[in-house]
């Protein structure tokens, strides 16, 4: 018994405390007394124990998932509703007002008899898909990359100093280096495709509908009344 107790007190001084367990530094293998804690030393686990990364992955995708969903949601809702709304209107004004006055000028009578109504939708759905599909990926693309960047930057910067704040630099280096660049792919590339595909069909659908509604409205109560005013004084 003596000689057991010796062995543990002087082998005791090459492990290292993890979470109310020992982990000997540099042999990676699992200590069963160890166990996860809020207490310090918790990412040393990560450390020792690179099958936990799975674990660490689901956090941060929970994590990530939501507060990148949040902001994009805020942001997109934005930048898209005052982006979109300035672009249509000063576009369909234009190209409304140039198309409607040859048009009227020479066709009236047939127009005004229900071929408005079918070239308007025809035109404005051809147009308005063109149009879009293009604006919103230069958009989207320049748009997403600034708040990403920002946003990763800011939250990551803050969660890793919070968290990682008491341990050492040598420590960071190897769980930024070892954890952190395999989970982050993944995580970030799930966590994207699923926010993405959520916020943008939510916004986008919610966004247009409103956004056109409103500016559909404006351009055409505005361009028919000093179109028709000047096609028909004219005819």
């Amino acid at each position: 018994m003596s000689n057991g107790s010796q062995s543990i007190k002087r082998s005791s001084k090459s492990l290292l405390p993890v979470c109310g367990g020992w982990v000997p530094p540099h042999t990676g293998r699992r200590n069963p007394s160890s166990s996860l804690c809020e207490e310090d030393g918790f990412l040393l686990l990560f450390l020792r124990e690179p099958h936990l990364t799975p674990l660490l992955e689901d956090v941060l995708e929970d994590v990530l998932g939501g507060v990148l969903k949040d902001v994009l949601e805020d942001v997109l809702e934005d930048v898209l509703e005052d982006v979109l709304k300035d672009v249509l209107e000063d576009v369909l004004e234009d190209v409304l007002e140039d198309v409607l006055e040859d048009v009227l000028g020479g066709v009236l009578e047939d127009v005004l008899g229900g071929v408005l109504e079918d070239v308007l939708e025809d035109v404005l759905e051809d147009v308005l898909e063109d149009v879009l599909e293009d604006v919103l990926e230069d958009v989207l693309e320049d748009v997403l990359e600034d708040v990403l960047e920002d946003v990763l930057e800011d939250v990551l910067g803050g969660v890793l100093e919070d968290v990682l704040g008491g341990v050492s630099e040598d420590v960071l280096e190897d769980v930024l280096e070892d954890v952190l660049e395999d989970v982050l792919g993944d995580v970030l590339e799930d966590v994207l495709e699923d926010v993405l595909e959520d916020v943008l069909g939510d916004v986008l659908d919610d966004v247009l509908e409103d956004v056109l509604e409103d500016v559909l409205e404006d351009v055409l109560e505005d361009v028919l009344e000093d179109v028709l005013r000047g096609v028909l004084e004219d005819v």
